[in-house]
């Protein structure tokens, strides 16, 4: 299942000009990101195997979401170790149509998870 998706993962990547051997981002997002995911999605795409495809902070009336694929099983452990022990983060495995696995990161709605969403990006980036 992982190779699969991870051979999905290359070629979307590839097809949207991500050409560095860490399959890493060259630039950065367009401007209609929500402000609050922009901390926590960076931290999350320095990861290695780790690639975030979309981000919502909820707008305070949803749950705040970044959407990701992970390359391996211990990429997505990775991100597990980070936020198993705090109680303010859950990640749930989505399947497509095509079989290819993704993952979200979800957290609560409102402000008190923006600032959660910037404490757990200084947490990944420091252990980077």
């Amino acid at each position: 299942m992982f190779a699969i998706g991870f051979q999905r993962w290359q070629s979307r990547q590839r097809s949207l000009g991500f050409t560095n051997t860490e399959m890493k981002p060259l630039s950065k997002y367009d401007g209609a990101m929500d402000a609050e995911c922009v901390k926590l999605c960076d931290a999350l795409n320095r990861m290695p195997g780790i690639m975030t495809l979309e981000s919502c902070s909820g707008h305070g009336e949803r749950p705040f979401y970044i959407a990701f694929t992970a390359a391996s099983m211990n990429a997505l452990f990775s991100i597990v170790a980070k936020i198993s022990t705090d109680g303010v983060w859950r990640i749930e495995a989505l399947l497509g149509n095509g079989g290819e696995l993704s993952f979200k990161l979800i957290g609560a709605k409102g402000l008190t998870t923006y600032s959660n969403a910037l404490e757990l990006g200084t947490r990944i980036e420091a252990d980077l």
